[in-house]
C-alpha cells in the first residue's frame, strides 16, 4: 500500500498526461515507489507532474512525469538515493517497478543524469545505471580509445559496450552523462536489464 497526497490540480494533470484517470497504485508504480511509501504530488508546470517519494529505506527520490512538445511522454528521474542502512537491491527494485509501471501507462522512456566516474568515488551512477540498462552514445574520445581494442572496435553506445563484455572498461573509463531507457519491449535497454537480473539470480524478467 502507498499513500498519495495530491496538491490542487495535480490529479487532473496526472489524468491529462496519461490520457485517462489513474489509480494511486498506477502512479506509485510509474515512479518506482516501494510498498509503504508516501507520495507528494504537484503540478510543476502544465506538462510535468512532480512526485516526491518518502520511504524509510530512501534518502531522496524525486520523479517527473513529462510530456514533450512532440507529444511523447517520459519519466525524468531527478533523484534516487537510498539510505546507508537500506537492504541490498532496493535501487534495482525501484527501477524494475518503474519500468513496468511507466510502460503500463504508455510512457515512451525514462531519462536521468548519471553522476560520477572512476575518479569520483562519491557517485557511481555512471556505472550502476548502465548495468540497469540505461544507455547513451559514447563520447568521441571514448570511441577512439575503444577502437584501439579489436574486441570493442565499432562500439558506439554504452549498451553495446556492455553487451561485448566491456563492464570493466566502463568502470575504469566511463564518465557522467544523460542516459535514457527506452520502454519498447524490444529495446536493448530491456535486454540489458533482464541480463542483469539474471546475473543476480532473479527469476523476474521485464
Amino acid at each position: 500500500m502507498v499513500t498519495v497526497n495530491y496538491q490542487p490540480g495535480a490529479a487532473s494533470l496526472a489524468g491529462q498526461l496519461c490520457g485517462r484517470p489513474i489509480t494511486d497504485e498506477e502512479l506509485a508504480n510509474a515512479v518506482g515507489a516501494l510498498d509503504g511509501a508516501t507520495l507528494h504530488v504537484r503540478a510543476k508546470q502544465l506538462t510535468e507532474l512532480l512526485v516526491e517519494v518518502e520511504h524509510p529505506w530512501i534518502e531522496s527520490h524525486e520523479v517527473g512525469l513529462r510530456r514533450a512538445l512532440n507529444g511523447e511522454r517520459y519519466v525524468w528521474l531527478y533523484h534516487l538515493d537510498k539510505r546507508y542502512d537500506a537492504p541490498s537491491g532496493v535501487g534495482l527494485q525501484v527501477i524494475v517497478t518503474m519500468v513496468k509501471g511507466a510502460r503500463h501507462l504508455g510512457f515512451q522512456g525514462i531519462e536521468l543524469f548519471a553522476l560520477g566516474n572512476a575518479k569520483d568515488k562519491r557517485y557511481s551512477g555512471y556505472l550502476v545505471w548502465a548495468l540497469y540498462g540505461f544507455d547513451a552514445v559514447l563520447f568521441t574520445e571514448e570511441r577512439r580509445l575503444l577502437w584501439l581494442l579489436s574486441h570493442f572496435r565499432g562500439v558506439r553506445t554504452v549498451n553495446e559496450l556492455l553487451a561485448r563484455g566491456g563492464r570493466d572498461w566502463w568502470q575504469r573509463n566511463g564518465d557522467e552523462r544523460k542516459m535514457i531507457f527506452e520502454l519498447s519491449p524490444k529495446s536493448s535497454m530491456i535486454q540489458t536489464l533482464n541480463n542483469y537480473l539474471a546475473s543476480k539470480g532473479f527469476a523476474e524478467r521485464i
